[in-house]
């Protein structure tokens, strides 16, 4: 829904590397991706990455794809789907869908499900949440339930508030805080969950009209286990 129709149609290529420290003896994490994006029209477009993904001194191959449309001038839906040959860290299966609906005055509702399948068991998170737009911000909020058989379910949520500059609005920089309970996969257990809080800030600058620079650095506190830093 923040997609503007007067964006001509575009393709980006993104290179990304994610580095984050662990407190209490844990490994870093590190994820790097390749990224391909494609506006083929006003609020539709498709999307296909590679991630190599390692943790805890494992490593783990993930590829994905999802697909955005239009449904009305009002609403949008979107479908991705990621998987896994090795799987010991990230889900071996994950899909999910999303609907994003503007009720008029700047206020957009969004809500979705998605499954993840590990090989210690299944995830169920059911999302919803509501944006506003106030001329150059965006300020949202997030809620998040996970569902696991017979182990229970976790809750948590994100408040984000973003600013757009530059020409056509096309930078940003933003804040996002999060809490709650959190559901995590530890290769060395199983599935389980733990108390969350994090904060971060990301961003994207453009440095012309091919070349841009997106970033993200942030805290995430994973109850007592360990606090990612990156």
């Amino acid at each position: 829904p923040s997609i503007s129709s007067a964006h001509p149609p575009r393709t980006e290529a993104r290179l990304a590397l994610q580095m984050e420290g662990l407190s209490n003896g844990q490994g870093d994490w590190q994820d790097a991706s390749f990224e391909i994006t494609s506006e083929t029209a006003p609020r539709r477009r498709w999307h296909a990455a590679y991630h190599d993904v390692r943790r805890f001194s494992l490593r783990d191959d993930q590829f994905g794809a999802g697909y955005v449309h239009p449904l009305s001038s009002r609403v949008t839906v979107s479908v991705d789907g990621q998987g896994s040959v090795s799987h010991r860290i990230v889900p071996r299966l994950q899909v999910g869908g999303r609907v994003d609906a503007g009720v008029g005055g700047g206020w957009v509702l969004n809500t979705g499900l998605s499954e993840r399948r590990y090989q210690t068991g299944t995830v169920r998170i059911l999302h919803a949440g509501i944006d506003r737009y106030v001329g150059s911000l965006r300020l949202a909020y997030s809620s998040y339930s996970a569902f696991v058989a017979d182990r229970g379910h976790s809750l948590s949520h994100a408040a984000t508030i973003d600013h757009s500059y530059g020409t056509g609005e096309a930078n940003l920089v933003g804040l996002t805080v999060s809490a709650g309970r959190e559901l995590e996969q530890d290769v060395r257990t199983a599935l389980r969950v733990s108390r969350i809080r994090a904060v971060s800030v990301r961003g994207r600058h453009w440095l012309g009209s091919r070349i841009g620079v997106f970033y993200t650095i942030g805290v995430h506190e994973q109850g007592s286990l360990y606090t990612r830093r990156g």
